[in-house]
């Protein structure tokens, strides 16, 4: 078995365990029911994202096809697990105590579609940024903050704060 498949099992291993110690939680909380312990969902209860999985599910008949794929990358980085860095750090925030500060567009932006830039509403009303803020790590430097009791959301990415101590990303919406 050659690296790159021992990635992909070490990956779909790490996937199934971290999938069913959800599944587990979640049903050892609704059998629980105990409502001191407030379980926050980012999507709705009926998004996808937040639906069981079945237990008769099938397997893609085209999964040994990227599998193979995958095994035929010479690079062995298409697939892996990274937690250190190009992931999003999630902040939440209380936009009612949280200060507002302006996030200024990057000026070298032009390599960004116009459609990720800024959207008004991010310029307009500016971000609640937490003292403690600090974008994901590597070059994608991405972050977002929720409000939980506003229901918003604010995400920015290449997320830059300068020796001044003003903000700047190339990519803004609330």
């Amino acid at each position: 078995m050659n690296h790159l498949t021992s990635r992909v099992i070490s990956v779909f291993a790490t996937s199934v365990l971290f999938l069913s110690v959800v599944s587990c939680n979640d049903t050892a909380q609704q059998k629980k029911e105990d409502k001191s312990v407030e379980v926050k969902r980012f999507f709705s209860d009926d998004s996808f994202w937040n639906q069981p999985i079945a237990k008769d599910v099938k397997v893609d008949n085209r999964s040994d096809y990227w599998i193979d794929l995958l095994d035929r990358d010479p690079s062995g980085e298409n697939i892996g697990l990274n937690v250190d860095s190009h992931t999003i750090p999630i902040y939440e925030v209380d936009s009612k105590n949280t200060p507002f500060q302006k996030v200024e567009q990057t000026p070298d932006h032009e390599t960004i579609p116009t459609h990720f830039a800024h959207h008004k509403d991010l310029d307009k009303a500016g971000v609640p940024i937490p003292k403690n803020m600090v974008p994901a790590a590597g070059s994608d430097g991405h972050v977002a903050l929720i409000d939980w009791e506003a229901n918003k959301v604010w995400d920015m990415f290449l997320v830059t704060k300068h020796e001044n101590g003003n903000w700047s990303s190339a990519t803004g919406m609330v």
